[in-house]
């Protein structure tokens, strides 16, 4: 019975530390850091202003435990450190990382509101416990200005961006961290600019089909080639190379040789000719440049012909022979976007899409009707 009392009130003690309220949360630091944040900056503010440093770390270690780390915590300690001439790398990476540059140039805009009271009493917690327009600000402000103006100190550039942040000048603070992310970004892709602005080969590796015809000759087929392609840090560019197809699954068509009608049926078709393109995007590694192509295209009929020549003719000491291949001859016009990624160094990899139109009924041996419309698709390298 005894045991079963005791059973009993330990049910009835748990249940009410569950459901009743509970004392404790005054001591909650959460619940205290107004109070606490207040203690913390009527002690901080006069050794600031004085830059006495002696007690400094013992009020910010005290601040830490009871609130935390916060964007003021974090400001008053860069403007320790960088008074004292003390390394900031860690602090600074630390204030970007929790982006509480943000933070601040939303506290700045908003004390600099007629209702700035209003917003802070909705919301404490959004500003640190710290009310808007508190002499702390001003004064971390005004030590920000001194730190600038002062011969004394050499400053890097990410020390001297985020001093204009704290002097209040939100908009040299934005000019300044673009400038710096600009320099690194050059810096890291040095190799990538160094080598666009050199000649460097293409490989492509892809399928060129017809559009929209109906048993055509030739079908979706693949296709290789190499090119030349000259520096495109100058945004225009030209490349110059070779493609062979192969006509895989080509039905038959006529070829007139020497008043003889030829069933012919190709299995290779070759390319020469060029690009002329335009770097019209660049996004950090990636790049995106239209081009238009005109080049002559021979699609092989395995008609040849072997002929001889006299050499007293050609004033040749013997008398000699040659090879005539007759082929079907026409242009190839292509208008394409590729897109490329960096990888390393010289090295690309993309896609390229093109339109062709290749009028093969322009060779008036040719008497089969073959469609002229192709678009094509391309695996490419540049290397």
């Amino acid at each position: 019975m005894r045991f079963l009392n005791i059973l009993i009130l330990f049910f009835i003690y748990s249940w009410a530390h569950a459901h009743l309220p509970q004392k404790e949360y005054q001591n909650n630091p959460i619940q205290n850091c107004e109070k606490h944040t207040a203690n913390f900056v009527e002690k901080i503010a006069p050794l600031l202003q004085k830059n006495d440093f002696s007690n400094f770390d013992e009020i910010l270690k005290t601040y830490k435990k009871n609130c935390g780390i916060n964007e003021l915590f974090l400001r008053i300690q860069i403007l320790q450190h960088l008074i004292e001439k003390k390394s900031t790398q860690s602090l600074l990476h630390l204030y970007h990382e929790k982006k509480y540059e943000e933070q601040l140039i939303k506290r700045l805009k908003s004390a600099s509101h007629p209702d700035f009271e209003k917003a802070y009493s909705q919301n404490p917690s959004r500003y640190d416990f710290l009310p808007l327009r508190h002499p702390i600000d001003q004064l971390t402000q005004i030590k920000a200005e001194a730190l600038l103006q002062s011969s004394s100190y050499d400053l890097s550039k990410d020390e001297e961006s985020i001093l204009y942040l704290f002097a209040g000048d939100t908009e040299l603070y934005s000019d300044i961290k673009q400038e710096t992310k600009e320099a690194v970004y050059q810096e890291k892709y040095q190799d990538m600019y160094a080598y666009r602005s050199r000649y460097s080969g293409i490989v492509y590796a892809g399928m060129i089909g017809p559009i929209g015809a109906i048993n055509p000759i030739f079908k979706l087929n693949p296709a290789f080639g190499v090119q030349l392609m000259s520096p495109i840090k100058n945004r225009f560019f030209y490349e110059l190379g070779v493609k062979l197809q192969i006509n895989s699954g080509a039905r038959n068509f006529d070829y007139l040789l020497y008043d003889e009608l030829e069933s012919i049926n190709s299995d290779l078709s070759i390319y020469f000719g060029g690009d002329i393109g335009f770097v019209a995007l660049e996004r950090k590694k990636f790049i995106l440049t239209p081009k238009v192509g005109i080049g002559f295209k021979s699609v092989s009929t395995g008609l040849s012909e072997t002929t001889y020549y006299d050499a007293d003719y050609y004033y040749d000491e013997d008398d000699g022979s040659g090879i005539t291949f007759h082929n079907v001859n026409t242009m190839d016009l292509s208008f394409s976007v590729a897109g490329m990624q960096y990888l390393h160094k010289r090295t690309h990899i993309g896609l390229q899409a093109s339109y062709h139109f290749i009028p093969y009924n322009w060779d008036r041996h040719l008497k089969t009707e073959i469609f002229s419309h192709y678009a094509s698709l391309d695996l490419l390298f540049r290397f």
